[in-house]
């Protein structure tokens, strides 16, 4: 059983004298209805549009949320106070999305600040991963766009703003989000529906009247003094004497948590199942929890042996954080007599996934700073957000494993994480050696899990190993006390692409995280008919979201056997567009005939008119002639030539218009084919070379999302080109 020496001790001794060396006075008013009220439940989000991709098979679901202002009493005979939350609700509703179906969320900004969402340990394409500013304004909505196929985890949805993350999560904007994966629970049989309950943990401070404090002006932490439980202060539940599951979450500002289960003064262990990027490889028994802002954590609670009894959820300061007179409870459990659902209580798994880490052969190790000098921004290795030039500090290639040594100094702590990737953490030591030293371990259930979040103590070092995967793009790293974030302790990264990768076009496209084509537009109404008939095909078209397995597998492949380019025994492939863009290329191994014929080649290719990532197989029947036969390979399948074979394995198709030019050397003899695919999708507007939709006929307007078609939808609000109607 794990016994964390610094939470466990001070948890047994602090906890049950109630007193810390170092409290404060609360700044808050006193509250003395603990455990009086029950715990919130957060709604569940409910798809109002749902759509099947053609080409793929998988199903997009579309969520409206709307961001608005609202009053929520925390203090009974007090003011109601004044927060911003999505859809009106503090925490926001809770999203359960099964693995594989993907989702369409349009935010809707009807607050009165400028707003960005970050989708927390989602492999999100950096275009909707809520860039610090990518900024939605008030009236304004933004689509974003997420795949759900990550291994079934706990996420969260919040406030990315930059200078303005503190204020916006501090009113209210967090949620929880779930991906759930039918299969896996199934074999568990861990706790399910009503014994699987998430847990969203926050902490503030309140005016004397009830309002919440204005953090504006803060630059070091907005620790707080009153802790909720989803927006419950000091929540009670009642639970039966059996196995429950909770998704614990801190979605504080600066808190962070260090948790025990107490039966009177006595801990009570407890079993985390999970991780922030899902499951961990086995269970861990433990009778302490440190959870830091952004972190999850997954536990099982037996309530089994304590059938009558009360049993509280205590937390004891930990690190820098503030010490309040009173804050030492968060919520209590109020076990029942009876059992009316037996239902996934039996014994957990020894083994609960296989997990696949990081290898620890690194092609480079990098350190980075988490500091502040006196008067001087939070910085990561002395460079601020703040100045645009400094912002991306690494750079690396799609597929590779980087070992970061993340530093911490100076009397604060610090959970730092890096999006889109997950990390796997090796080892804890000391930040600074002149300075007094933090932990110098990993806790156990640390270990054996891959995180998105790398907790850094008061002067602690944690090395971690990450890879840089299924995606291109720029990316965000940073400390997640937000207002170290907001202060400047960010920074950037940016997976650059695999120029001779001969799956490489099916990751591009998408790495922009100010991308035009998916700014926010200003908000007047949804059209639901105009959502499944345009705006679902359209990001379905846009083939965003490939197989993130498969490409991880073809990744993995080309670093094996990369022995770099070789310029003079290489042909090439691009797309012939009208767009000033440069078209992607992919090398291929030279092939010679006499008479020119060509095996089939598996070619990559990118619609730079249409800005997507398209692939689709060629098969090359030319004898020096220029026609060609397109089609769809269903299994693996080798072509031979008088002179030369090769396999030709299936890939994704698409449907859109290309032109594809294809050189090759034939006996030392240059030859060109051109090769034009057939129309399956006419794209109109901005963004496609302002094509109306004149060819279809004169009545047909170019929509808001370049495409063709008569009536409202198309020549309405929004139509680009056409006969569009005045509204």
């Amino acid at each position: 059983m794990l016994i964390s020496p610094i939470a466990l001790f001070a948890a047994s001794l602090l906890w049950a004298a109630g007193v810390s060396a170092q409290q404060l006075p609360r700044r808050s008013p006193p509250y003395p209805y603990a455990f009086q009220y029950a715990l919130p439940i957060p709604p569940t989000k409910v798809p109002i549009a749902s759509y099947k991709n053609p080409t793929t098979g998988v199903p997009i679901d579309f969520y409206e949320v709307h961001i608005r202002p609202f009053k929520k009493g925390f203090f009974p005979g007090l003011q109601d106070a004044d927060l911003v939350g999505y859809d009106g609700l503090f925490p926001g509703p809770v999203f359960k999305v099964e693995r594989g179906r993907e989702t369409l969320v349009r935010f809707v900004n009807g607050g009165h600040r400028p707003a960005s969402v970050h989708l927390h340990g989602s492999f999100t394409r950096a275009p909707w991963d809520g860039w610090a500013e990518d900024l939605l304004l008030p009236g304004e909505f933004k689509d974003y766009y997420y795949p759900n196929q990550a291994a079934a985890r706990t996420l969260w949805y919040h406030d990315h703003t930059a200078g303005l993350t503190t204020l916006n999560t501090y009113a209210g904007q967090v949620g929880m989000y779930l991906i759930t994966d039918s299969a896996v629970e199934s074999r568990l049989g861990l706790p399910q529906r009503a014994h699987d309950i998430p847990l969203l943990l926050d902490s503030h401070f309140f005016t004397a009247a009830g309002n919440i404090s204005d953090e504006s002006k803060e630059v070091t932490s907005t620790y707080g003094d009153t802790f909720t439980v989803n927006g419950q202060i000091l929540p009670y539940l009642k639970v039966e004497p059996r196995k429950y599951r909770f998704r614990l979450l801190d979605a504080a500002v600066s808190r962070t948590f260090n948790l025990t289960l107490m039966d009177k003064n006595t801990s009570v262990p407890f079993v985390v199942v999970a991780s922030d990027a899902g499951f961990r490889e086995t269970p861990v028994e433990t009778k302490s929890l440190v959870i830091a802002m952004a972190e999850r954590w997954e536990i099982v609670i037996d309530f089994a042996p304590f059938v009558g009894k009360n049993l509280t959820l205590a937390h004891t300061t930990i690190f820098a954080d503030t010490d309040y007179v009173g804050s030492d409870k968060v919520m209590q459990f109020n076990v029942g007599k009876v059992v009316t659902d037996w239902s996934n209580n039996g014994p957990i798994p020894k083994k609960l996934v296989e997990l696949k880490l990081p290898k620890n052969s690194p092609v480079v190790e990098r350190t980075f700073n988490f500091v502040r000098n006196i008067g001087q921004p939070w910085t990561i290795n002395g460079k601020p957000w703040s100045d645009p030039m400094s912002r991306v500090q690494m750079k690396p290639p799609l597929g590779t494993v980087e070992k970061y040594n993340l530093r911490g100094t100076g009397g604060w702590s610090h959970p730092v994480h890096l999006h889109l990737v997950d990390m796997q953490l090796l080892s804890r030591t000391v930040g600074n050696p002149n300075q007094k030293a933090g932990r110098m371990y990993l806790e156990e259930y640390e270990k054996g899990a891959l995180k998105d979040i790398a907790l850094l103590g008061d002067n602690e070092q944690v090395t971690v190993l990450a890879k840089f995967v299924p995606y291109e793009g720029v990316y965000m790293f940073h400390c997640h006390n937000v207002v170290h974030e907001d202060v400047s302790m960010m920074a950037a990264f940016n997976i650059t692409a695999l120029q001779d990768f001969g799956y490489g076009n099916l990751t591009g496209g998408l790495e922009d995280p100010l991308d035009k084509r998916f700014k926010a537009k200003t908000y007047s109404a949804t059209n639901l008919q105009q959502i499944k008939s345009e705006v679902l095909p359209y990001y379905a078209w846009l083939n965003a979201y490939p197989d993130p397995a498969f490409l991880e597998a073809r990744i993995d492949e080309h670093w094996l056997t990369y022995k770099g380019p070789s310029p003079t025994s290489s042909a090439s492939a691009a797309v012939s567009t009208s767009s000033s863009g440069t078209p992607l290329t992919r090398s291929f191994a030279q092939v010679t005939s006499d008479d020119g014929s060509r095996p089939p080649w598996s070619i990559t290719l990118k619609a730079q008119e249409a800005s997507i990532t398209a692939t689709r197989s060629f098969e090359w029947v030319t004898k020096k002639s220029k026609t060609w036969t397109p089609y769809t390979p269903s299994t693996t399948k080798t072509a031979s030539t008088p002179d030369s074979t090769t396999t030709e394995t299936e890939t994704s198709t698409f449907t859109t218009t290309l032109v594809v030019t294809a050189t090759y050397t034939t006996n030392s003899t240059s030859s060109s084919t051109t090769a034009v695919g057939p129309v399956l999708e006419y794209r109109c507007g901005a963004g496609y070379g302002n094509r109306t939709c004149e060819v279809f006929g004169d009545e047909y307007c170019c929509s808001e999302w370049g495409w063709c078609g008569v009536g409202s939808i198309w020549c309405g609000n929004g139509c680009q080109l056409g006969p569009c109607l005045k509204v």
